[in-house]
């Protein structure tokens, strides 16, 4: 059996996504791309809570806007949760 080139093989397969992708409207495309980038986003930050399961939700939510943003946006966060309490 001869072995199987996965790079091969996944150069393929991004090909036939890219010509399947080219035959969707701009509309079409616009609406997967912002609901893969809401899926990411929303893994990323339910894989920062598991990781940090001694946070509260809220916190933990915070401490990935600030890891994934910056400190700027982390502390705006907590200001705007301390001005909600």
């Amino acid at each position: 059996m001869d072995p199987i080139d996965t790079q091969a093989e996944a150069r393929m397969g991004d090909d036939l996504v890219i010509a399947a992708l080219r035959g969707w409207s701009m509309e079409r495309r616009s609406m997967a791309q912002a609901r893969l980038t809401a899926l990411v986003r929303s893994s990323s930050r339910q894989a920062w809570r598991d990781r940090h399961p001694d946070l509260p939700t809220l916190a933990a939510d915070i401490a990935w806007a600030e890891h994934q943003y910056g400190p700027e946006i982390g502390a705006a966060l907590r200001r705007w949760s301390a001005g909600r309490a």
